[in-house]
């Protein structure tokens, strides 16, 4: 039986603050799955090109684990010269 654990996002993007929650098998997979999984209606500034460059930054991306915490990570991106902070908790594994 294949387990997913559950995340959860928090991303801080030109003044906006927008939660979410992804199941996925590892930290790189949850990361690559909420990109894809964003809709640009709901973010603001975030338009099809932006999630495209997005999607392929987060591909490359390696989460980085926050110091002294358990299973929380933070990555960061620059989109359409905006930064985007992204942090991301395992909250459950089912």
């Amino acid at each position: 039986m294949n387990k997913d654990n559950v995340y959860t996002f928090l991303l801080e993007y030109k003044g906006g603050t927008y939660l979410s929650q992804i199941k996925a098998e590892s930290p790189q997979n949850a990361l690559t799955k909420w990109s894809e999984s964003l809709s640009v209606k709901e973010i603001k500034g975030l338009g099809e090109k932006t999630k495209e460059q997005l999607i392929k930054d987060t591909k490359l991306e390696e989460p980085c684990l926050i110091e002294g915490m358990s299973n929380v990570w933070c990555a960061t991106f620059v989109l359409a010269n905006n930064l985007a902070l992204l942090h991301y908790v395992q909250t459950k594994t089912i």
